[in-house]
């Protein structure tokens, strides 16, 4: 597990949330992202009783820093959650919220 930094200012000054995330694995026939967007892999790590530490690495995610890019890219999701839903409305509780519509 890696801290990532969350950086959403356009000159990286935009304040910074910091969340945990799996991003090192073995690669396994058992263990599978869940979900489309904001995709998750601790549930399929857990059930195949994958241990998992965190780290003391520190990721700075910039990905969201230019607004129309961050615009894009919320489209973006919204489409892939709605076909998401549209298949499986049964896990439609379970999805993380997308927010900036």
């Amino acid at each position: 597990m890696v801290r990532c930094s969350c950086d959403t200012g356009p000159k990286g000054d935009g304040g910074q949330t910091v969340v945990d995330h799996i991003r090192f694995f073995p690669v396994r026939e058992d263990v599978r992202w869940t979900y489309a967007v904001h995709e998750q892999i601790l549930p399929a790590l857990q059930r195949a009783n994958v241990p998992v530490r965190l780290t003391d690495v520190t990721v700075r995610h910039t990905g969201y820093t230019d607004p129309a890019l961050r615009q894009c890219k919320l489209q973006r999701d919204c489409k892939i959650l709605a076909a998401e839903l549209a298949e499986r409305p049964e896990n439609s509780g379970q999805w993380p919220v997308v927010s900036g519509q």
